[in-house]
């Protein structure tokens, strides 16, 4: 569901600015975040002098990466990530400029894609340094939890009562 994908994906985007790692989330190397932003700028031009590629013995080959998928709040493509990036862009920087104070006071220039979706702002913050051991290994609604029990014969899960995240707005 929408909640659970924005909720994980800042969450993971985040990793690295509340470890200290980076100061902000373009800064913070491995993540979708980082990877995304670095391709909307522009390219160097090639000076004219081809880079040798380490084709060294002992360097093991580089592993294909997995495409990222698509944010797309237009349309109903699937696979697509149901809001728009620059929305999630702020939401990630937003989010994070919380952390950083440590402070739960919210301010008012909280991103609109909260209150479409449903989130309190206050809860989503604090739900970012403890996302993973409040829902344990799948994340979502406590509907598409039971569910998520179910199909894995699992008699119980941790976070299906997570109602004061998915329905506290």
């Amino acid at each position: 569901d929408e909640k659970a994908i924005l909720a994980a994906m800042a969450y993971v985007d985040l990793n690295p600015v509340r470890a200290g790692m980076a100061k902000t989330p373009e800064e913070s190397e491995y993540t979708s975040i980082k990877e995304r932003l670095d391709a909307l700028k522009p390219q160097d031009v090639d000076s004219g002098s081809p880079e040798s590629p380490d084709t060294s013995p002992d360097t093991p080959p580089e592993k294909p990466r997995a495409a990222l998928a698509p944010f797309d709040d237009l349309t109903d493509m699937p696979f697509a990530i149901p809001f728009g990036f620059h929305e999630y862009v702020e939401l990630v920087d937003w989010t994070g400029r919380q952390l950083r104070r440590k402070k739960m006071s919210i301010r008012e220039n909280t991103p609109p894609i909260l209150s479409r979706l449903g989130v309190d702002a206050a809860v989503f913050v604090s739900s970012m340094d403890t996302l993973l051991e409040q829902f344990g290994t799948a994340v979502g609604d406590p509907e598409a939890l039971r569910l998520h029990c179910k199909l894995r014969g699992l008699r119980c899960m941790p976070g299906v009562r997570c109602d004061v995240f998915f329905d506290a707005a």
